[in-house]
């Protein structure tokens, strides 16, 4: 038996430590967004069952607490299709324009540009969102997200 060896011993292994639910600035990372095709249209199945585009990335946490900065969380926006023209959120409004509008939203705090029907944003870019606690797909641990539900930020340098 071959015998490989860590830089520390087991026991000295630190368990996870959660962001406390708040806001945070974030850089957008590496290749910066994208769209991108979601899991279900991934898997061949329909618009009526899910199937889609996400606008995507990776945004990292920017601050002066060691143990936090530099953490990465994906972000997913749902992309609007077509299917989205015909349907409407509770309050009322196309579901498309609802995601047009977060995803604008998103791009105008993170100094993105809005022209028309394009949007684009900058990897590197800093802007703030919220970040929750919630179980991971699993169902077995807490994991930290984005909460695209309670909007984004610019942060004022």
């Amino acid at each position: 038996m071959t015998t490989f060896s860590f830089k520390k011993p087991i026991e000295d292994i630190e368990e996870p430590t959660l962001l406390p639910e708040d806001w945070y600035a974030f850089r957008i990372e590496g290749k910066g967004m994208s769209v991108q095709d979601n899991q279900a249209k991934k898997d061949g199945k329909s618009e009526e069952e899910g199937a889609g585009s996400t606008f995507a990335g990776f945004l990292s946490v920017t601050n002066d607490v060691p143990e936090n900065n530099g953490r990465q969380l994906p972000l997913w926006l749902s992309w609007p299709s077509d299917e989205d023209e015909n349907r409407r959120t509770r309050d009322g409004m196309k579901v498309y324009d609802a995601k047009m509008k977060r995803i604008v939203e998103f791009v105008e705090a993170f100094r993105g540009d809005v022209d028309g029907a394009d949007v684009s944003v900058d990897s590197g870019a800093i802007g703030s969102a919220y970040v929750i606690q919630k179980m991971n797909r699993a169902g077995t641990d807490l994991e930290n997200a984005i909460d695209i539900y309670s909007g984004f930020k610019r942060v004022d340098f």
